[in-house]
């Protein structure tokens, strides 16, 4: 993902949980969605998905876990 589509990420959050993107959290959130290959549509469904069924901050492992379900799911099909 780009530094754009991670901070596009961070506003979809932000709509949750009031969170203010510093550039510390764009770049470590940047640097989660490198190392797991997240893509910017995958990532903001994980999001909304999230927050459809927890009350708990979402964080870059929750994105990366929701992700590897949807995959899984996908790979059974």
């Amino acid at each position: 993902m780009t530094r754009d589509e991670v901070i596009a990420l961070l506003a979809v959050a932000n709509t949750y949980d009031d969170r203010k993107p510093s550039q510390a959290l764009i770049s470590a959130w940047s640097e989660s969605a490198e190392r797991a290959g997240w893509t910017l549509d995958a990532a903001k469904n994980a999001i909304h998905a999230h927050y459809a069924e927890n009350t708990d901050r979402i964080m870059p492992g929750h994105i990366t876990q929701h992700i590897k379900a949807e995959n899984r799911r996908w790979y059974e099909q």
